[in-house]
């Protein structure tokens, strides 16, 4: 038969043990909303700045600068510019840092960020930070971003190397001119 003792020690060793899981529940969903307010609070992310800096590089065409020293010219001509592409440059650098870093999920950022816009971003600016590598020898330059490119184009490879965003539009309101003036 058992023992009085023996349940009553059995009943503490299971509260224990599930007031240890709590604990590790609760603890790890903490994490995780530390995670996602370093992305909203710290990062500015719905910042109406970045999306405006983002629509501004988006408005530019193709041909405006495919190289490093097309983009100086750019910007000699433009030296606004100059302070809005960093901008969204370093953003998404810090978002890259905190995926390397293990700090957040990539699934999170696309929840937040179109892959789209990710990869665009990326491909758009890449003559920028080629630019900024070689005028400062320092070939990881803006690494953490290309990082979250990579692992992006990863995730979605049909998106790599997309056509001009501005072609995409075009080719979407010629198929739906009622849109067009909306």
């Amino acid at each position: 038969m058992i023992e009085l003792s023996v349940i009553r020690d059995l009943v503490t060793i299971f509260g224990v043990i599930a007031g240890f899981s709590y604990y590790v529940l609760t603890v790890r969903n903490t994490n995780k909303a530390r995670r996602k307010d370093i992305l909203f609070q710290r990062l500015n992310i719905m910042d109406d700045e970045f999306y405006n800096n983002w629509r501004r590089i988006f408005g530019f065409r193709a041909e405006e600068w495919k190289t490093g020293r097309d983009f100086a010219k750019h910007v000699s001509e433009n030296p606004e510019d100059y302070g809005f592409i960093s901008s969204v440059l370093m953003l998404f650098q810090s978002i890259g840092t905190l995926l390397k870093d293990g700090v957040i999920d990539p699934d999170y950022v696309f929840d937040i960020y179109s892959p789209h816009m990710v990869i665009w971003t990326w491909e758009k600016l890449v003559p920028v930070v080629e630019m900024y590598r070689e005028a400062i020898n320092y070939p990881n330059y803006f690494s953490n971003f290309e990082n979250l490119y990579n692992e992006t184009c990863k995730k979605y490879p049909e998106l790599r190397h997309m056509p001009e965003y501005r072609q995409v539009l075009q080719e979407f309101l010629s198929r739906n001119p009622t849109l067009e003036n909306a």
